[in-house]
Protein backbone atom coordinates (compact mmCIF):
# COMPACT_ATOMS: atom_id res chain seq x y z
CA UNK A 1 0.00 0.00 0.00
CA UNK A 2 2.84 2.34 0.89
CA UNK A 3 4.40 1.83 -2.82
CA UNK A 4 0.85 2.16 -4.24
CA UNK A 5 0.68 5.76 -2.39
CA UNK A 6 4.70 6.39 -3.25
CA UNK A 7 3.96 5.84 -7.04
CA UNK A 8 0.43 8.16 -7.00
CA UNK A 9 2.07 10.75 -5.47
CA UNK A 10 4.93 11.19 -8.14
CA UNK A 11 2.19 10.68 -10.65
CA UNK A 12 -0.13 13.30 -9.14
CA UNK A 13 -2.78 10.69 -8.65
CA UNK A 14 -3.43 10.85 -5.52
CA UNK A 15 -7.10 11.76 -4.03
CA UNK A 16 -6.32 15.00 -3.19
CA UNK A 17 -5.38 15.90 -7.02
CA UNK A 18 -8.53 14.06 -8.57
CA UNK A 19 -10.66 16.04 -5.64
CA UNK A 20 -9.50 19.31 -6.94
CA UNK A 21 -9.59 18.65 -10.56
CA UNK A 22 -13.54 17.94 -10.03
CA UNK A 23 -13.86 20.91 -7.79
CA UNK A 24 -12.02 23.23 -10.19
CA UNK A 25 -14.08 21.86 -13.54
CA UNK A 26 -17.09 22.20 -11.16
CA UNK A 27 -16.22 25.92 -10.60
CA UNK A 28 -15.58 26.40 -14.49
CA UNK A 29 -18.97 24.93 -14.98
CA UNK A 30 -20.81 27.32 -12.80
CA UNK A 31 -18.69 30.28 -14.13
CA UNK A 32 -20.22 29.71 -17.47
CA UNK A 33 -23.55 29.29 -16.45
CA UNK A 34 -23.22 32.53 -14.60
CA UNK A 35 -21.27 34.30 -17.55
CA UNK A 36 -24.52 33.52 -19.63
CA UNK A 37 -26.91 34.50 -17.53
CA UNK A 38 -25.24 37.94 -17.11
CA UNK A 39 -25.53 38.61 -20.57
CA UNK A 40 -28.78 37.45 -20.73
CA UNK A 41 -29.58 40.32 -18.23
CA UNK A 42 -26.93 42.58 -19.49
CA UNK A 43 -27.98 42.61 -22.94
CA UNK A 44 -30.95 44.26 -23.53
CA UNK A 45 -29.36 46.89 -21.11
CA UNK A 46 -26.32 47.96 -23.45
CA UNK A 47 -28.94 47.82 -26.16
CA UNK A 48 -31.23 50.19 -23.98
CA UNK A 49 -34.24 48.06 -24.36
CA UNK A 50 -36.55 46.49 -22.39
CA UNK A 51 -36.16 43.43 -20.73
CA UNK A 52 -39.47 41.89 -20.37
CA UNK A 53 -42.36 43.76 -22.20
CA UNK A 54 -43.05 46.90 -23.85
CA UNK A 55 -44.47 49.72 -21.81
CA UNK A 56 -41.56 51.38 -20.20
CA UNK A 57 -43.94 51.36 -17.02
CA UNK A 58 -43.10 49.37 -14.92
CA UNK A 59 -46.72 48.23 -13.58
CA UNK A 60 -49.69 47.61 -16.13
CA UNK A 61 -51.99 45.18 -17.31
CA UNK A 62 -49.83 43.93 -20.28
CA UNK A 63 -46.52 44.42 -18.55
CA UNK A 64 -47.16 42.72 -15.57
Amino acid sequence: MWKENEMRLQKQETFDVVAQLAQHKSFEKWNAILARILDFVLYPNIQTLNLCGHSGYLITDDNS
